[in-house]
Protein backbone atom coordinates (compact mmCIF):
# COMPACT_ATOMS: atom_id res chain seq x y z
CA UNK A 1 0.00 0.00 0.00
CA UNK A 2 1.59 3.25 -0.93
CA UNK A 3 0.91 6.35 1.24
CA UNK A 4 1.32 10.25 0.58
CA UNK A 5 1.48 12.93 2.85
CA UNK A 6 0.05 16.53 1.97
CA UNK A 7 0.25 19.91 4.17
CA UNK A 8 -2.31 22.28 3.23
CA UNK A 9 -1.62 25.55 3.85
CA UNK A 10 -4.04 28.49 4.70
CA UNK A 11 -4.27 32.30 4.64
CA UNK A 12 -3.14 32.66 7.59
CA UNK A 13 0.26 30.49 6.79
CA UNK A 14 1.12 32.30 3.76
CA UNK A 15 0.77 35.91 5.91
CA UNK A 16 3.32 34.44 8.12
CA UNK A 17 5.97 33.50 5.51
CA UNK A 18 5.49 36.85 3.90
CA UNK A 19 6.01 38.55 7.03
CA UNK A 20 9.38 36.63 7.85
CA UNK A 21 10.18 37.19 4.50
CA UNK A 22 9.98 41.28 5.08
CA UNK A 23 11.39 40.76 8.87
CA UNK A 24 14.94 38.71 7.00
CA UNK A 25 15.27 41.95 4.19
CA UNK A 26 15.13 44.77 6.99
CA UNK A 27 17.50 42.97 8.78
CA UNK A 28 19.61 42.56 5.67
CA UNK A 29 19.35 46.46 4.94
CA UNK A 30 19.90 47.50 8.22
CA UNK A 31 23.31 45.45 8.48
CA UNK A 32 24.24 46.90 5.02
CA UNK A 33 23.24 50.10 6.12
CA UNK A 34 25.69 49.91 9.34
CA UNK A 35 28.67 48.64 7.47
CA UNK A 36 28.03 51.24 4.99
CA UNK A 37 27.91 54.14 7.19
CA UNK A 38 30.95 52.19 9.18
CA UNK A 39 33.13 52.63 5.98
CA UNK A 40 32.03 56.06 5.19
CA UNK A 41 33.20 57.24 9.06
CA UNK A 42 36.51 55.37 8.45
CA UNK A 43 37.06 57.06 4.91
CA UNK A 44 35.73 60.50 6.04
CA UNK A 45 38.50 59.82 9.00
CA UNK A 46 41.00 58.51 6.89
CA UNK A 47 40.86 61.90 4.84
CA UNK A 48 40.99 63.92 7.71
CA UNK A 49 44.18 62.17 8.77
CA UNK A 50 45.32 63.25 5.40
CA UNK A 51 44.40 66.68 6.19
CA UNK A 52 45.55 66.99 9.27
CA UNK A 53 49.42 65.97 8.12
CA UNK A 54 49.15 67.85 5.33
CA UNK A 55 48.91 71.35 7.37
CA UNK A 56 51.35 69.71 9.64
CA UNK A 57 53.71 69.73 6.81
CA UNK A 58 52.98 73.00 5.51
CA UNK A 59 53.27 74.68 9.00
CA UNK A 60 56.90 73.27 9.47
CA UNK A 61 57.43 74.83 6.17
CA UNK A 62 56.16 77.72 7.21
CA UNK A 63 58.07 77.64 10.49
CA UNK A 64 61.40 76.76 8.46
CA UNK A 65 60.47 79.88 5.89
CA UNK A 66 60.27 82.09 9.24
CA UNK A 67 63.70 80.88 10.46
CA UNK A 68 65.88 81.37 7.67
CA UNK A 69 64.07 85.48 7.01
CA UNK A 70 65.56 85.60 10.27
CA UNK A 71 68.88 84.56 10.07
CA UNK A 72 68.92 86.51 6.53
CA UNK A 73 68.46 89.58 8.26
CA UNK A 74 71.08 88.71 10.71
CA UNK A 75 73.57 88.19 8.30
CA UNK A 76 72.85 91.44 6.72
CA UNK A 77 72.66 93.40 10.27
CA UNK A 78 74.75 91.75 12.86
CA UNK A 79 77.50 93.73 13.84
CA UNK A 80 80.88 92.55 13.35
CA UNK A 81 79.44 88.65 12.35
CA UNK A 82 79.13 88.10 15.42
CA UNK A 83 75.79 85.80 17.13
CA UNK A 84 74.13 85.72 20.32
CA UNK A 85 71.03 85.04 22.37
CA UNK A 86 70.32 88.50 21.63
CA UNK A 87 69.74 88.09 17.61
CA UNK A 88 66.54 88.03 16.01
CA UNK A 89 66.88 84.49 15.10
CA UNK A 90 67.49 83.56 19.18
CA UNK A 91 64.68 85.29 20.40
CA UNK A 92 62.02 83.87 17.66
CA UNK A 93 60.63 81.35 20.30
CA UNK A 94 59.37 84.04 22.26
CA UNK A 95 57.10 84.80 19.65
CA UNK A 96 53.28 82.69 19.27
CA UNK A 97 51.65 82.76 16.06
CA UNK A 98 48.36 81.63 16.21
CA UNK A 99 47.08 78.89 13.29
CA UNK A 100 43.85 76.83 12.53
CA UNK A 101 43.37 74.81 15.35
CA UNK A 102 46.53 75.44 17.23
CA UNK A 103 49.36 77.98 17.72
CA UNK A 104 52.86 78.08 16.11
CA UNK A 105 55.97 78.43 17.88
CA UNK A 106 59.68 78.47 16.27
CA UNK A 107 63.04 78.04 17.66
CA UNK A 108 66.73 77.93 16.24
CA UNK A 109 69.55 76.87 18.17
CA UNK A 110 73.34 77.60 17.54
CA UNK A 111 74.59 74.39 17.11
CA UNK A 112 78.10 76.09 16.72
CA UNK A 113 77.24 77.21 20.46
CA UNK A 114 77.85 73.04 21.06
CA UNK A 115 80.96 70.39 20.69
CA UNK A 116 81.18 69.26 17.62
CA UNK A 117 81.83 65.48 18.35
CA UNK A 118 83.57 65.13 14.92
CA UNK A 119 86.58 67.54 16.22
CA UNK A 120 87.88 64.48 17.62
CA UNK A 121 89.11 63.36 14.52
CA UNK A 122 92.07 65.67 15.57
CA UNK A 123 93.01 62.51 17.48
CA UNK A 124 93.51 61.74 20.64
CA UNK A 125 97.47 62.90 21.62
CA UNK A 126 99.56 65.17 19.88
CA UNK A 127 103.51 66.35 20.05
CA UNK A 128 103.50 70.01 21.48
CA UNK A 129 106.91 71.55 23.00
CA UNK A 130 107.25 70.95 26.70
CA UNK A 131 106.80 74.24 28.24
CA UNK A 132 108.90 73.31 31.15
CA UNK A 133 111.68 72.91 28.95
CA UNK A 134 114.03 75.54 28.32
CA UNK A 135 115.52 73.31 25.02
CA UNK A 136 112.22 73.16 23.15
CA UNK A 137 112.05 69.68 23.79
CA UNK A 138 108.76 68.00 22.50
CA UNK A 139 106.37 65.89 24.52
CA UNK A 140 102.97 63.87 23.70
CA UNK A 141 99.68 65.38 25.13
CA UNK A 142 96.37 64.83 24.63
CA UNK A 143 95.01 67.41 21.74
CA UNK A 144 93.02 70.13 23.02
CA UNK A 145 89.44 68.93 21.29
CA UNK A 146 90.17 65.28 23.28
CA UNK A 147 90.12 66.97 26.52
CA UNK A 148 87.74 69.22 26.12
CA UNK A 149 85.62 66.59 25.60
CA UNK A 150 87.08 64.38 28.43
CA UNK A 151 85.85 67.29 30.37
CA UNK A 152 82.48 67.68 29.32
CA UNK A 153 82.15 63.92 30.25
CA UNK A 154 83.28 64.79 33.73
CA UNK A 155 80.83 67.48 33.90
CA UNK A 156 77.91 65.39 32.85
CA UNK A 157 78.89 62.33 34.66
CA UNK A 158 79.80 60.20 32.08
CA UNK A 159 82.36 57.66 32.94
CA UNK A 160 85.60 59.63 30.74
CA UNK A 161 86.68 55.71 29.44
CA UNK A 162 84.43 55.88 26.62
CA UNK A 163 85.66 58.89 25.17
CA UNK A 164 87.97 56.13 23.53
CA UNK A 165 85.39 54.35 22.12
CA UNK A 166 83.77 57.40 20.53
CA UNK A 167 86.91 58.26 18.61
CA UNK A 168 86.92 54.59 17.64
CA UNK A 169 83.57 55.30 16.38
CA UNK A 170 84.58 57.92 13.55
CA UNK A 171 88.06 57.44 12.79
CA UNK A 172 89.28 55.54 9.73
CA UNK A 173 91.36 52.47 11.26
CA UNK A 174 90.19 49.62 12.59
CA UNK A 175 92.84 50.11 15.81
CA UNK A 176 91.64 50.17 19.33
CA UNK A 177 92.24 53.34 20.87
CA UNK A 178 94.11 52.37 24.52
CA UNK A 179 92.55 51.96 26.89
CA UNK A 180 89.20 51.67 26.81
CA UNK A 181 88.52 52.13 23.16
CA UNK A 182 86.07 49.86 20.64
CA UNK A 183 86.25 48.64 17.51
CA UNK A 184 84.57 46.16 14.94
CA UNK A 185 85.60 43.15 17.32
CA UNK A 186 83.79 44.47 19.90
CA UNK A 187 80.35 45.48 18.55
CA UNK A 188 80.44 42.27 16.19
CA UNK A 189 79.45 40.24 19.55
CA UNK A 190 76.07 42.50 19.83
CA UNK A 191 72.94 41.04 19.62
CA UNK A 192 72.24 42.11 16.89
CA UNK A 193 76.00 42.61 15.72
CA UNK A 194 77.07 45.94 13.64
CA UNK A 195 80.35 47.77 13.25
CA UNK A 196 81.97 51.09 13.79
CA UNK A 197 80.93 53.75 11.33
CA UNK A 198 84.27 54.72 10.74
CA UNK A 199 83.50 57.95 9.24
CA UNK A 200 82.21 61.17 10.63
CA UNK A 201 79.07 61.71 13.22
CA UNK A 202 76.06 62.60 11.01
CA UNK A 203 73.76 62.80 13.70
CA UNK A 204 74.38 63.31 17.46
CA UNK A 205 71.78 59.86 18.03
CA UNK A 206 74.28 57.71 16.53
CA UNK A 207 76.10 57.69 19.92
CA UNK A 208 73.48 55.53 21.02
CA UNK A 209 75.32 52.54 19.36
CA UNK A 210 78.59 53.51 20.78
CA UNK A 211 80.46 51.53 23.68
CA UNK A 212 79.18 52.95 26.90
CA UNK A 213 76.25 55.49 25.81
CA UNK A 214 73.10 54.20 26.94
CA UNK A 215 69.59 56.49 27.09
CA UNK A 216 70.91 58.16 30.28
CA UNK A 217 74.42 59.23 29.05
CA UNK A 218 72.22 60.15 26.16
CA UNK A 219 69.76 62.39 27.63
CA UNK A 220 72.76 64.05 29.62
CA UNK A 221 75.22 64.70 26.89
CA UNK A 222 72.67 65.29 24.02
CA UNK A 223 72.05 69.06 25.03
CA UNK A 224 76.00 70.05 24.68
CA UNK A 225 76.71 68.12 21.68
CA UNK A 226 76.56 68.63 17.79
CA UNK A 227 77.46 66.79 14.33
CA UNK A 228 78.69 69.50 12.23
CA UNK A 229 80.58 68.52 8.96
CA UNK A 230 84.03 69.14 8.92
CA UNK A 231 84.94 68.78 5.46
CA UNK A 232 87.52 66.36 3.96
CA UNK A 233 88.17 63.72 6.80
CA UNK A 234 91.91 63.78 5.69
CA UNK A 235 92.37 67.52 5.97
CA UNK A 236 89.42 68.23 8.43
CA UNK A 237 88.43 72.06 9.64
CA UNK A 238 87.90 71.86 13.32
CA UNK A 239 84.96 74.06 13.90
CA UNK A 240 85.41 76.79 17.31
CA UNK A 241 82.70 76.87 20.00
CA UNK A 242 80.82 79.91 19.85
CA UNK A 243 80.36 81.03 24.12
CA UNK A 244 77.93 83.71 23.10
CA UNK A 245 75.48 80.85 22.42
CA UNK A 246 77.13 78.01 24.33
CA UNK A 247 74.61 76.46 27.01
Amino acid sequence: MNHSLSIITGPDDQKGTAILTVLFILVLLSTLAVYTTEDENIAIRRLQNQRDVEQSRQVVLAGEQWVIKALERDLLNAPLGVDYLGDEWALLQTDVVAIEDGQMQVQAIDESGKFNLNNLLMGKKWMIVDPTSASGTEIEAPTPWYGLFVRLLENTGIDVIYADAVLDWIDADDETTDPEGAEDGTYASADPPYLTANQPFVSVSELANVLGFGQAEMDALAPYVSALPVGDVSDPIFTKININTAP
